[in-house]
């Protein structure tokens, strides 16, 4: 079944699975389900934020788990969280939380995830995680410079 471009399966998180998401706390990794065809756009650079109608905490990497294969493939760091006034090419408002990509990799050796809300048919996050919960090494697909303000297109 192919997703709606503009909307992920994951837009909006489950409820249990969002502790730590007050915008106090610092939260540093978290696994987002993702549609290949995002995967692609963020490979080309086509996409260099991820946007969310949910706030993600102190995030500082996003992994990205592929919902056809089902492993974490690539992360991405982040800046962010930011409120946004970036508007979908038809002119509506994306989502109100914005996090600019600064560096994209892809995991050499993608892994299944152990949490089973990101098992099943229909995966959802945001999931945190440990930041060693990933072992395998990752090679840079891209980076930018960070800066307060990047063009970001593309919305999952």
């Amino acid at each position: 079944m192919e997703e709606d471009e503009d909307q992920e399966v994951d837009d909006q998180p489950w409820g249990l699975m969002t502790t730590g998401t007050k915008e106090d706390e610092e939260t540093e990794d978290a696994i987002l389900p993702i549609h290949p065809n995002f995967i692609q756009q963020l490979k080309s650079q086509k996409k260099v934020a991820e946007y969310r109608s949910y706030f993600m905490g102190q995030t500082k990497r996003l992994w990205f788990l592929d919902t056809e294969t089902h492993l974490i493939s690539h992360m991405a760091e982040v800046e962010g969280p930011q409120k946004h006034q970036d508007l979908h090419p038809d002119g509506t408002n994306k989502r109100e939380w914005k996090y600019p990509i600064t560096t994209f990799y892809s995991v050499d050796n993608p892994i299944p995830s152990r949490d089973q809300r990101l098992i099943g048919s229909r995966p959802s996050g945001p999931v945190y995680q440990d930041r060693h919960f990933v072992n395998s090494s990752l090679t840079s697909v891209w980076s930018i410079p960070p800066s307060g303000d990047l063009v970001a297109t593309g919305d999952s």
